[in-house]
């Protein structure tokens, strides 16, 4: 896994800006899917919140395209990884990208 970042001075890192670091592909993939499935219960909390309480007075939110847009979020990664790029990679190696 590679890691650069050129500072625009908008967010800044505490870490190098390149950094090249190894990690087993299963450990990737579980804290890839730790972190989506987190986020998308956490998502899918406050869509209930506003399903239940509704949102900030004055301000117009449409719930049922929020919900849609969350299930489509929630399902997005799983039908990712189902996809088998043809990626040449040989060809991006040698790029030095």
């Amino acid at each position: 896994m590679d890691w650069r970042h050129e500072d625009d001075g908008e967010i800044g890192f505490t870490a190098d800006p390149t950094v090249q670091l190894g990690v087993p592909t299963a450990a990737y993939r579980e804290a890839v899917d730790t972190l989506h499935r987190e986020l998308t219960d956490t998502m899918g909390q406050r869509v209930e919140e506003l399903e239940h309480h509704g949102g900030l007075p004055h301000v117009h939110l449409d719930v049922a395209l929020v919900r849609r847009g969350h299930e489509r979020r929630r399902h997005w990664l799983t039908k990712n990884l189902e996809c088998c790029p043809q990626t040449d990679w040989d060809t991006v190696r040698r790029s030095g990208c």
